[in-house]
């Protein structure tokens, strides 16, 4: 249960980052969105153990 929250927490700042960058860079289309999300979601599976 702790990963699991681990992993939430990771993601969403994940996510508040890249989506700062990508209003910062201008890049706000659906595939720079998409990117940003599987990123995040590999960041935080990365961070909790589980990949």
């Amino acid at each position: 249960m702790v990963s699991f929250i681990f992993i939430v927490i990771i993601f969403f700042i994940c996510m508040s980052i890249s989506s700062v960058m990508n209003v910062l860079l201008k890049t706000t289309g659906k595939r720079d969105w998409f990117l940003s999300f599987v990123l995040s979601l590999a960041i935080a599976l990365f961070a909790s153990g589980v990949l």
